[in-house]
């Protein structure tokens, strides 16, 4: 009797392990076989630049990863100068949204061109759903190599960065685009009306008067 207690026991034992094993989550598994295009983006600001000014060179591809700290690996890109001689750069790691970027600050006037090269890698970040497309990419997906190139024209006069707007010519009313900059001086901070139309430590307000009511003048 004692012996078949012993075995029952242990059968249960057994079974409720098993239960357990199967309740807990197992690794994202990989998927040989699977492919993924890869979709390159290549961009140089402002384009035309001036000689010795800086270039913005933003490439990489359009996939996010799941987390901040992931980034696609082994990026290179190639400059050719007017005179056809090449400068290499890289490797590069790209951050979570996919892409990354270099300064690049031409010596000479003329077309440059630019080329990038993302190789093949392998998705090694789990199962991910792509919430832009409405697809999963799974763990060891093979994410295709590609490769992108683009001109920019490189001037020998200086450009502004951030070219700044005149100031108003006639009646305005806010709110006012936060990227005239140049219109604090006559509106102030506050780039819309506040709450109550009370407009805390706004010491720099404009002192012109307030036009309550025009009538035209007659004789």
């Amino acid at each position: 009797m004692k012996l078949i207690k012993c075995k029952t026991y242990a059968a249960i034992a057994i079974l409720t392990f098993a239960m357990a094993i199967s309740l807990v989550a197992l690794p994202a598994t990989a998927q040989p076989g699977v492919t993924r295009a890869s979709f390159p983006i290549l961009d140089v600001v402002p384009n035309p630049v001036g000689v010795g000014e800086n270039a913005l060179i933003r490439f990489g591809v359009m996939q996010q990863l799941p987390s901040v700290y992931d980034g696609y690996e082994g990026l290179t890109l190639t400059i050719t100068k007017p005179d056809g001689t090449t400068e290499n750069f890289g490797p590069y790691k790209t951050d979570s949204t996919g892409s990354t970027f270099m300064n690049y600050v031409p010596a000479t006037t003329g077309t440059y061109k630019v080329k990038m090269v993302f190789p093949e890698q392998i998705w090694k970040w789990g199962n991910f759903y792509n919430s832009e497309s409405g697809s999963y990419i799974y763990n060891g997906t093979t994410i295709k190599g590609s490769t992108i190139e683009m001109e920019f024209e490189v001037i020998a006069e200086k450009r502004e960065t951030y070219p700044g707007h005149p100031l108003p010519s006639e009646y305005w009313t806010r709110p006012i685009d936060p990227q005239l900059r140049e219109w604090a001086t006559v509106s102030g901070n506050w780039m819309a009306r506040p709450d109550n139309s009370l407009a805390l430590y706004n010491d720099d307000a404009p002192e012109t008067a307030h036009v309550l009511w025009v009538r035209q003048l007659t004789t």
